[in-house]
């Protein structure tokens, strides 16, 4: 005889369990009153059920009896191949039992499943998208699938603290977009105020999109400084002069795991996960903008160095006699001839030769004009932008020496040139780089001003 155990308040209402010969049989759901009985299997099966219902549980192990046909069964045993938190259209399950054009027949089967949570009918849809035959009723296949899809699905944030913007991104694990904002980046003497700032900011996000905390791996950020152990050594961009425990204070702030790394290695780590380098064990970032970063990613891990200088290859001494004068206080730094700013000092050099003879104007000269003028056929602008490929192309190929990278990515502002800067620093990087390393790829990132916030999300993955 069937023992049938009913219990109320579940997350989707009165559910009943009922067992016969030592294994559960159905899983009902229903008001009928019928002889009740609670037997060990049945607490058991209550048990897995809450956990299921609480999101701590993604498969049942209690031994089941299926009542029904041979087809009926196969169709059965086929749903419990739907991976958590997924659905399969009926025309799929139907392929997978051998009877592709039976949609119809499966969709029977489905309403006629006696246990239709460990085999899961609920995450059968029609194939756009519908919720359509559940015998437990589409506001329970609703709520169930709604039930796997938040408890399935992890989150990272990625945090990319810039001068002038926070950019924040929420990401599901498997790097799908969930959610993307920015905030004004706040300046003032208090350094925990910008990370007040962006852990409100992501408090309202999952606050929002009614993701609970238990669900987040962790918060990433990018800041653009040197980082050593997870401290931040200093920050000029944000006015911090002596060491920032950024990772410390934002967990506080949030109460999520928090990791902290350079910006420009965030960069990178996100090339790797979803850009130029995806799929990538190891690759060298140059980004190219005001000034020339850099991230250097080996055997999957970011190099960071001892004193968080690692990926700094802005920094490298590309002019020993009469070098521009960099920032940083040293002359002829890579920097000084293969950012924008370096770009226009050395346009201006070059229009010397040339005047009255380039459409470049000294007066407003940017990097942008100068590829411009330079797809247009300029002389100035092709010496210049042969001058700006010649100097980085080399520096990476010295690098590639060191690192031996799978591939080599261009990212920062001056990439939006596109293939011109591309094809000029390979240039001068396959005629200066050593034979076993010439044939490395060079590619433009395809993440742009995301990189920052893909990485810091993947560090944060990573460091889980």
């Amino acid at each position: 005889m069937k023992k049938i155990f009913y219990y109320d308040n579940t997350y989707v209402g009165r559910i009943g369990i009922a067992e016969e010969y030592g294994a559960i049989t159905n899983i009902i759901f229903s008001e009928k009153d019928w002889p009740v009985e609670e037997t060990e299997l049945i607490k058991t099966a209550k048990t897995q059920l809450d956990e299921y219902f609480a999101g701590k549980r993604k498969e049942f192990d209690f031994p089941t009896r299926l009542e029904g046909t041979d087809f009926q069964k196969k169709v059965w045993e086929a749903l419990k191949t739907i991976p958590y938190g997924e659905t399969a259209t009926y025309k799929e399950i139907a392929e997978r039992v051998n009877c592709p054009k039976g949609f119809r027949a499966v969709g029977l089967a489905n309403n006629r499943n006696p246990i239709s949570i460990v085999y899961p009918c609920h995450r059968v849809v029609g194939s756009d998208g519908s919720l359509t035959g559940y015998g437990g009723g589409i506001d329970v296949k609703e709520k169930l699938l709604a039930l796997e899809k938040g408890n399935f699905l992890r989150y990272a944030v990625g945090v990319d603290i810039g001068g002038t913007e926070v950019k924040i991104g929420l990401f599901e694990e498997n790097g799908i977009v969930a959610a993307k904002t920015s905030i004004p980046t706040r300046h003032d003497d208090n350094c925990g105020h910008v990370l007040e700032d962006a852990a409100e900011k992501i408090d309202s996000i999952l606050k929002d999109m009614s993701i609970s905390k238990e669900n987040v791996i962790g918060i990433g950020i990018g800041i653009p400084g040197p980082v050593v152990g997870g401290i931040v050594k200093h920050c000029v961009n944000l006015g911090w002069s002596s060491s920032v425990d950024a990772a410390g204070i934002m967990k506080k702030l949030t109460g999520i795991n928090s990791s902290v790394l350079n910006d420009a290695n965030a960069a990178a780590l996100g090339e790797q996960w979803f850009g130029g380098a995806r799929g990538c064990d190891s690759m060298v970032l140059a980004t190219i903008g005001t000034g020339i970063g850099g991230g250097i990613v080996v055997g999957g891990n970011i190099l960071t160095g001892k004193n968080g200088a690692g990926g700094e290859i802005g920094h490298i001494t590309v002019e020993y006699e009469n070098g521009r004068q960099c920032n940083c206080g040293r002359k002829g730094c890579l920097e000084n001839y293969a950012s924008a700013t370096g770009i226009v000092a050395t346009a201006a050099e070059v229009l010397e030769k040339y005047v009255g003879k380039s459409i470049l104007d000294k007066n407003s000269l940017s990097a942008k004009s100068v590829f411009d003028a330079a797809a247009k056929g300029d002389e100035a602008a092709l010496e210049t932008v042969e001058i700006f490929g010649r100097y980085l192309g080399r520096a990476l190929a010295n690098i590639a020496t060191i690192v031996d990278p799978d591939v080599i990515v261009l990212g920062g502002g001056v990439v939006k040139a596109g293939e011109i800067v591309r094809a000029v620093v390979e240039k001068y990087y396959r005629e200066s780089a050593f034979k076993t390393v010439a044939d490395t790829r060079i590619v433009l990132a395809e993440l742009a001003n995301d990189a920052g916030i893909y990485g810091a999300a993947s560090y944060a993955i990573k460091n889980k």
